[in-house]
């Protein structure tokens, strides 16, 4: 089953070849960070700013549409 927007996990990512990493071209200069990092990082944002956020590209989509993020933001 292909995931809805066409993503892999890492793990399948490194078993398929010629499968796209959308992960480094998604996030820019911010690829070299940790996925955790980034996930910290988002958790300092506003609704609004994770919304416009998101629609930069498909890795910061998938990054910015994490349940916990909007845990917290919905619990404030």
């Amino acid at each position: 089953m292909q995931h809805p927007i066409g993503l892999q996990p890492e793990g399948n990512l490194l078993l398929c070849s010629g499968a796209w990493n959308c992960r480094n071209a998604g996030l820019g200069a911010l690829h070299v960070l940790s996925d955790a990092l980034i996930l910290e990082l988002l958790g300092l944002l506003d609704a609004v700013s994770l919304c416009q956020l998101s629609q930069c590209s498909r890795a910061l989509y998938c990054f910015c549409d994490a349940e916990d993020l909007w845990k917290a933001l919905v619990l404030e």
